[in-house]
Protein backbone atom coordinates (compact mmCIF):
# COMPACT_ATOMS: atom_id res chain seq x y z
CA UNK A 1 0.00 0.00 0.00
CA UNK A 2 1.19 3.37 -1.44
CA UNK A 3 1.63 6.49 1.01
CA UNK A 4 -1.46 8.41 1.24
CA UNK A 5 -2.17 11.57 -0.09
CA UNK A 6 -2.20 14.93 1.47
CA UNK A 7 -5.74 16.77 2.22
CA UNK A 8 -3.74 19.30 -0.24
CA UNK A 9 -3.52 16.84 -2.60
CA UNK A 10 -7.02 15.50 -2.69
CA UNK A 11 -8.50 19.15 -2.99
CA UNK A 12 -5.70 19.60 -6.27
CA UNK A 13 -7.19 16.98 -7.51
CA UNK A 14 -11.08 17.58 -7.54
CA UNK A 15 -10.17 21.53 -9.29
CA UNK A 16 -9.14 23.63 -6.80
CA UNK A 17 -6.42 26.04 -6.95
CA UNK A 18 -3.33 26.60 -5.14
CA UNK A 19 -5.12 30.37 -4.59
CA UNK A 20 -8.26 28.85 -3.08
CA UNK A 21 -6.21 26.44 -0.97
CA UNK A 22 -4.37 29.14 0.81
CA UNK A 23 -7.79 31.48 1.12
CA UNK A 24 -9.49 28.40 2.44
CA UNK A 25 -5.78 28.30 4.82
CA UNK A 26 -6.10 32.18 5.69
CA UNK A 27 -9.81 31.75 6.37
CA UNK A 28 -9.17 28.90 8.76
CA UNK A 29 -6.55 30.95 10.72
CA UNK A 30 -9.21 34.29 11.30
CA UNK A 31 -11.68 31.53 12.42
CA UNK A 32 -9.82 30.00 14.75
CA UNK A 33 -8.15 33.72 15.72
CA UNK A 34 -4.92 32.80 15.28
CA UNK A 35 -1.47 34.93 14.88
CA UNK A 36 -0.36 36.23 11.94
CA UNK A 37 1.47 33.71 9.95
CA UNK A 38 -0.88 30.79 10.74
CA UNK A 39 -2.19 30.56 7.83
CA UNK A 40 1.19 29.39 5.73
CA UNK A 41 1.66 27.22 8.98
CA UNK A 42 -1.84 25.85 8.28
CA UNK A 43 -1.13 25.20 4.65
CA UNK A 44 2.38 23.62 4.96
CA UNK A 45 0.17 20.82 7.15
CA UNK A 46 -2.30 19.99 5.00
CA UNK A 47 0.14 20.06 2.16
CA UNK A 48 2.62 17.81 3.84
CA UNK A 49 0.52 15.34 5.93
CA UNK A 50 -1.49 12.51 5.26
CA UNK A 51 -5.33 12.53 5.17
CA UNK A 52 -6.30 12.11 9.09
CA UNK A 53 -6.86 9.21 10.09
CA UNK A 54 -9.51 7.82 12.00
CA UNK A 55 -10.35 4.96 14.18
CA UNK A 56 -13.76 4.93 15.51
CA UNK A 57 -14.48 3.30 19.17
CA UNK A 58 -18.07 2.72 20.17
CA UNK A 59 -18.31 2.25 23.57
CA UNK A 60 -21.36 3.32 25.20
CA UNK A 61 -23.56 3.94 22.33
CA UNK A 62 -26.03 2.35 20.51
CA UNK A 63 -24.56 3.10 17.20
CA UNK A 64 -27.28 6.07 16.46
CA UNK A 65 -23.89 7.42 15.24
CA UNK A 66 -22.79 5.36 12.77
CA UNK A 67 -26.25 5.21 11.59
CA UNK A 68 -26.16 9.15 11.09
CA UNK A 69 -22.61 8.50 8.96
CA UNK A 70 -24.50 5.82 7.27
CA UNK A 71 -27.44 8.07 6.47
CA UNK A 72 -25.27 11.70 5.58
CA UNK A 73 -25.78 12.90 2.62
CA UNK A 74 -23.65 16.12 2.75
CA UNK A 75 -20.43 14.73 2.59
CA UNK A 76 -21.68 11.57 1.56
CA UNK A 77 -20.19 8.53 3.03
CA UNK A 78 -18.42 7.66 0.34
CA UNK A 79 -16.82 11.54 -0.44
CA UNK A 80 -16.24 11.72 3.49
CA UNK A 81 -14.09 8.27 3.58
CA UNK A 82 -12.24 8.33 -0.12
CA UNK A 83 -11.55 12.16 -0.13
CA UNK A 84 -11.24 14.13 3.55
CA UNK A 85 -10.33 10.82 5.92
CA UNK A 86 -9.13 8.18 6.17
CA UNK A 87 -11.41 6.11 7.85
CA UNK A 88 -8.98 3.19 9.04
CA UNK A 89 -11.26 1.22 11.72
CA UNK A 90 -15.04 1.11 12.21
CA UNK A 91 -16.87 -1.95 13.65
CA UNK A 92 -19.98 -1.54 11.87
CA UNK A 93 -18.64 -0.77 8.19
CA UNK A 94 -15.85 -3.76 8.59
CA UNK A 95 -16.13 -7.38 7.15
CA UNK A 96 -14.27 -8.81 9.92
CA UNK A 97 -15.22 -10.48 13.35
CA UNK A 98 -14.14 -11.80 16.31
CA UNK A 99 -10.67 -12.35 16.38
CA UNK A 100 -9.78 -10.75 13.47
CA UNK A 101 -11.57 -7.62 14.21
CA UNK A 102 -9.79 -7.45 17.35
CA UNK A 103 -6.03 -7.53 15.41
CA UNK A 104 -7.63 -4.94 12.54
CA UNK A 105 -8.77 -2.82 15.62
CA UNK A 106 -5.21 -3.15 17.53
CA UNK A 107 -3.14 -2.59 14.18
CA UNK A 108 -4.92 0.53 13.18
CA UNK A 109 -4.24 1.80 16.77
CA UNK A 110 -0.36 0.64 16.74
CA UNK A 111 0.12 2.19 13.26
CA UNK A 112 -1.74 5.66 14.02
CA UNK A 113 -0.38 6.41 17.64
CA UNK A 114 0.36 9.85 18.18
CA UNK A 115 3.54 10.36 20.28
Amino acid sequence: MGARPSLYEELRSQGVSRRGFLKFCGYMSSVLALPAGSAEVIAQALASKPRPSVIWLSVQECTGCSESLLRSFEPTLESLILDSISLVYHHVLQSAAGAAAEAARDRAIEQNWCK
